[in-house]
């Protein structure tokens, strides 16, 4: 039988008020209390991803897809960074946070927190189709193309949100001028392209070694489509705060829509379970 995990409820509340109460404290409190917020969002997310993803991976495929993730978007960070390639031209962070190599250590954590929310997302609208991940067992492989898309494509659709954002904010300087709010568009495909590559060696890794889920209750799926929706929520805020009109709505028509999808297959999914015994987990 699945477990019962009244953990999940408790941290998508959790992050709702985390993100609130930073985008208000932000606008009206001290820098210090605000400084103190904005760390607990850079931070939360990170411990979320930890709680989501142990709980449906075995320990070891969990270390996996966050060494993976986080190796690929260092390095390809450091090649962006150096030589201008990847990302569509030169950038710099700012040189307030700890960093390896110019790199603030939260930006390598982040490319595996993004690429897991994209990966997790996708893996929810299976759960509410009622389909298993691809595995050898199954000879189903031509689905991974389209699974390796919808990763990175939901990945993609944040950075356009959150990077002009975070420019804004001074958290990185691109050296030229780019036609998205001042950002080169190479810089999306750059983010298309590794998280695609991040995606495939996970998704291959579960098709070639698959292995046994551990057994939670189904809302476990809602926490991607929650914590999708308090990211988009968060860049919201951000994007009225510092009167950026037009990416909040481009924001809003991005991500939105993918979340209201996700919810509608989800009550589907509900209706047609009613009054019957829930199904267990997808690995």
């Amino acid at each position: 039988m699945p477990k019962k995990n009244w953990r999940i409820p408790l941290i998508i509340i959790l992050s709702v008020l985390t993100i609130g109460a930073n985008f208000f404290v932000g606008l009206y409190a001290s820098s210090r209390l605000s400084l103190f917020l904005e760390l607990s969002v850079i931070i939360f997310p990170i411990i979320l991803l930890s709680i989501h993803a142990s709980a449906l991976m075995p320990f070891g495929r969990y270390l996996f897809f966050v060494a993976t993730a986080s190796f690929v978007g260092f390095l390809s960070e450091f090649i962006g960074m150096k030589y201008g390639v990847i990302f569509g031209g030169s950038y710099v962070y700012d040189d307030r946070f700890l960093a390896v190599f110019k790199i603030p250590w939260f930006v390598m954590a982040y490319w595996a927190f993004f690429i897991y929310s994209g990966y997790s997302f996708t893996n929810s609208f299976l759960f509410w189709a009622g389909k298993q991940l691809p595995v050898k067992i199954n000879n189903d492989l031509r689905r991974l193309p389209a699974l390796v898309f919808a990763d990175a494509y939901l990945v993609t659709i944040i950075d356009l949100f959150m990077d002009p954002l975070q420019v804004k904010l001074g958290l990185w300087r691109w050296s030229g001028n780019g036609l998205y709010f001042g950002i080169p568009l190479g810089n999306f495909f750059g983010w298309f392209m590794i998280a695609a590559i991040v995606s495939a060696i996970v998704r291959l890794s579960v098709y070639f070694l698959p292995f046994e889920s551990n057994k939670y209750a189904y809302n476990i799926h809602l926490v991607p489509v929650f914590g999708y929706l308090a990211l988009f929520a968060s860049c919201l805020f951000y994007a009225i705060k510092l009167d950026m009109i037009y990416l909040a709505w481009i924001g809003c028509l991005l991500g939105f829509p993918i979340v209201i999808l996700n919810i509608k297959l989800y009550l589907n999914w509900r209706k047609r379970h009613s009054g019957l015994a829930l199904p267990e987990e997808i690995c």
